[in-house]
This record gives C-alpha cells, structure tokens and sequence, in this order.
C-alpha cells in the first residue's frame, strides 16, 4: 500500500520590513518537534514547504536581520498555509 500523499504547504513571501523589497536566500524552517523541512526564498524573496497537515513551527533566518519564529501554525489537509513575514534589519 502506498502512503497518503498530501499536496499541504507552507508558503508566502520574506520581505525587508523598512523597504518592503523581497529577501532572497532567506532560510525557512518548518519543525513539528520530531521533522524538520526546509526551503531558501528565491530571488522574489518566494518559498515553499511541503508538510503534512500538522502543527508547525516556522523559522526565518538571515545573517543582518532578526530571526523570525512563528509558532503553532495549523495547515489542514490539502490546505495551503500562506505565511507572509518581513524581516527587521539588525541596527547596531
């Protein structure tokens, strides 16, 4: 028997918070405390994570800006999560 496959997803666009223009190679991590999936935002700061419907927690990461966590983010089966987040520019 094959295993169910869901086409749920986490998805949205990382933008700088100050100018609003798209990060790109943004890491993105989806972790249910046992899985962890990742993806890098593109050129039009766009990702893209396939998961199964769970509960997740999601991570943002770029060297210069803050880390963003999002957590307990629902996603129904055959859902697709839209998770927009801009990113704060560490000031020194």
């Amino acid at each position: 028997m094959n295993p169910v496959h869901y086409q749920t997803q986490i998805t949205g666009i990382v933008v700088d918070s100050e100018s609003n223009v798209p990060l790109q190679m943004v890491k993105v991590m989806a972790s249910n405390g046992t899985k962890i999936y990742e993806d890098m935002t593109d050129s039009e700061g766009k990702y893209k994570i396939p998961v199964n419907p769970e509960v997740w927690n999601v991570t943002f990461e770029l060297p210069t800006y803050i880390t963003e966590d999002k957590s307990n983010i629902i996603v129904d089966s055959g859902e697709r999560e839209i998770l927009n987040v801009s990113l704060v520019p560490v000031t020194e």
